[in-house]
């Protein structure tokens, strides 16, 4: 499975791709945790939290579009207006 990419051209066509891995990485056979952190099934399942990665990674690539298209850039977290 590949890592989760936060910085690759198009966000949105990132974004997508994500989503897909995501998809994929919940098709594989189930894999417990040795030593599960909770009651959550991304607690409990390697697979389950590979998803995560890649849907956490979705969103911020989604999120970097938004500003973008609005004109806006972010700094420490924070949106800021980009200079004209």
């Amino acid at each position: 499975m590949t890592k989760p990419i936060t910085d690759d051209g198009d966000p949105v066509a990132a974004a997508a791709l994500e989503v897909m891995s995501a998809m994929s990485a919940l098709k594989m056979e189930p894999e417990p945790l040795e030593k599960p952190e909770g009651d959550y099934l991304s607690d409990r399942d390697y697979w389950v939290r590979h998803s995560m990665e890649h849907l956490c990674a979705a969103m911020k690539l989604l999120r970097r579009a938004q500003c973008e298209e609005a004109g806006l850039h972010i700094v420490g977290g924070v949106h800021k207006r980009e200079e004209r």
